[in-house]
C-alpha cells in the first residue's frame, strides 16, 4: 500500500461522529504506519455566553475534554499505534485545529467529525468541519456517515478542469484501489453560470457540454492507467456545491465524495466558501477534501 499520509491529526469532541472519525484514524495510521495526533479544543468564546458560574463551566470543560482526550489516547494505543500525540487547547476549533496545532504537529491529513451544534446556528456560521476545511493547508477528512463504515464502496470523485481537481481524482483513484471500491467521476456542468453567459453571448450551453465530455475523456484515459477496475464517468447539470453532495451522491450511494479545496476565486471564496467546504456543509456521507500532492 502508499503511503500517503505521516503524520495524522483526528479532532474530538466526544460526539458519535468523532468516534467514527478517531476509528478512522487510527486504521489509516496503522496502514501507513505513521504519527497520530489526538486534538480537543475548549471553546472559551461559547462558555463566555453564560454570564452565570463562567468558572465552573470552564473547569468543567477542561475536566471533560482531559477525560476524553485520555480516552481516546487508550483506545488508539490499545489497537496498536506506538505514536500518539494528544492536544488539550483552548480557542476556537474552526482556527485552533487547523492554523495552529495542524502546524505544530505538521499534519498531512485531519480528520473530524461533522458538526455538533444545530441547524439554524450551521446555516448562519457555518460548522466546525467547514471551518476546519477552510483554513486547513493540508487534506480534510470529514466523517458524516451515520453509521461506521471500515471499507467505502462507493466513491464519488468530483473535477473540473483545474490541477486540484486532477490532484483530487489521483487520491479519489488511490482510494478506491486501496478500498477495492467503485469509483463514479462527476463533472458538473455549471447550468447556473451559462445562463448568466448565455444573456450576453447566446447559446453556449453546447460549448460547455462538449467541454465537459472532452474532460471527462481526458479522465477516462487517465484511468485506464490506474489499478481501479471498476471506473464510471457521468456528466451532471447544475451547481456543482448542490449537485454533488446531494443529487449526484443519492444516485451513486456515494459512501465518500473526494473533492479539490477550491474551484472559485480567492475573494469569492472569503465570501461564499469554496466547493470544497460547500460539500462538505451539504453532504449526508463522509467526504475528503484534497490540498495536498498526490502522484
Amino acid at each position: 500500500m502508499e503511503k500517503r499520509y505521516n503524520r495524522i491529526l483526528v479532532a474530538t469532541d466526544g460526539s458519535v461522529e468523532a468516534g467514527f472519525a478517531l476509528k478512522k484514524g487510527i486504521s489509516l495510521a496503522k496502514a501507513y504506519d505513521c504519527s497520530l495526533g489526538i486534538c480537543y479544543i475548549i471553546d472559551y468564546n461559547h462558555y463566555s455566553q453564560a454570564r452565570l458560574h463562567t468558572t465552573d463551566l470552564l473547569q468543567a470543560s477542561k475536566e471533560k475534554g482531559e477525560e476524553i482526550i485520555s480516552a481516546c489516547r487508550q483506545e488508539a494505543e490499545e489497537a496498536g499505534v506506538t505514536d500518539v500525540t494528544v492536544f488539550l487547547e483552548n480557542g476556537s476549533p474552526k482556527t485552533t485545529i487547523p492554523k495552529d496545532i495542524a502546524k505544530r504537529f505538521k499534519a498531512d491529513l485531519i480528520l473530524c467529525g461533522a458538526s455538533g451544534i444545530g441547524t439554524f446556528e450551521r446555516f448562519i456560521v457555518g460548522s466546525v468541519s467547514a471551518g476546519i476545511v477552510r483554513n486547513a493547508e493540508c487534506d480534510t477528512w470529514v466523517v458524516r456517515n451515520k453509521r461506521d463504515i471500515e471499507k467505502y464502496n462507493n466513491i464519488l470523485i468530483a473535477i473540473d478542469d483545474s490541477e486540484m481537481s486532477a490532484n483530487a481524482f489521483r487520491a479519489g483513484l488511490a482510494m478506491a484501489e486501496e478500498e477495492e471500491a467503485k469509483a463514479i467521476v462527476a463533472h458538473v456542468i455549471h447550468t447556473p453560470l451559462i445562463s448568466s453567459v448565455e444573456q450576453s453571448r447566446g447559446n453556449v450551453t453546447e460549448i460547455f457540454k462538449k467541454n465537459g465530455r472532452n474532460l471527462l475523456e481526458i479522465y477516462r484515459e487517465l484511468a485506464l492507467k490506474s489499478n481501479v477496475p471498476n471506473v464510471s464517468f457521468t456528466l451532471e447539470y447544475g451547481s456543482p456545491k448542490m449537485v454533488i453532495p446531494k443529487d449526484a451522491a443519492e444516485k451513486f450511494e456515494a459512501d465518500l465524495i473526494v473533492s479539490g479545496a477550491s474551484g472559485v476565486s480567492s475573494a469569492e471564496r472569503l465570501l461564499l466558501g469554496s466547493v470544497g467546504e460547500s460539500i462538505v456543509r451539504r453532504a449526508e456521507c463522509d467526504v475528503l477534501v484534497v490540498r495536498n500532492e498526490h502522484i
